[in-house]
């Protein structure tokens, strides 16, 4: 009986050590397949990080040369606005120059004119009032002594 239960032990010690070594194993199974889950979730991430700084750098780049044509365009045009606007300027102040001496020639032959007109009106009607003066006290003067 004695060895029965030796027995017994033996045979439950036995088993205790196969589950516990069925349950190393099965946790170096759970340990090795979280493993490979890991690894494969780690890839697919990488693999999508990969796509998207892909992706990143052809739309940053696509913008780098969007910008670089926009600011090539913009000082282009700048540059021409700013030609036109010098010729524009030019242009203006010739013309107003041009206008200037015009109007300076226009007022100092209107003034010579008005003088000499003035002078010429004012001395002519003067000598020509003083003429029909006179006559009129010569005239006045005879007719009086007509009359008396």
């Amino acid at each position: 009986m004695l060895d029965d239960r030796a027995f017994i032990f033996a045979q439950i010690n036995y088993l205790a050590e196969l589950v516990e070594d069925a349950e190393v194993d099965f946790a170096l199974a759970f340990l090795a397949a979280f493993l490979v889950d890991f690894l494969a979730v780690l890839a697919a991430f990488l693999v999508f990080l990969a796509a998207f700084l892909v992706d990143f750098l052809v739309v940053l780049a696509a913008f780098l040369v969007f910008l670089a044509a926009f600011l090539v365009d913009f000082l282009v045009v700048l540059a021409a606005f700013l030609v036109f606007l010098a010729a524009f300027l030019v242009d203006f102040l010739v013309v107003l120059a041009a206008f200037l001496v015009f109007l300076a020639a226009f007022l100092v032959d209107f003034l010579v004119v008005l003088a000499a007109f003035l002078v010429f009106f004012s001395a002519a009607f003067l000598v020509d009032f003083l003429v029909v003066l006179a006559a009129f006290l010569v005239f006045l003067a005879a007719f009086c002594s007509l009359l008396s």
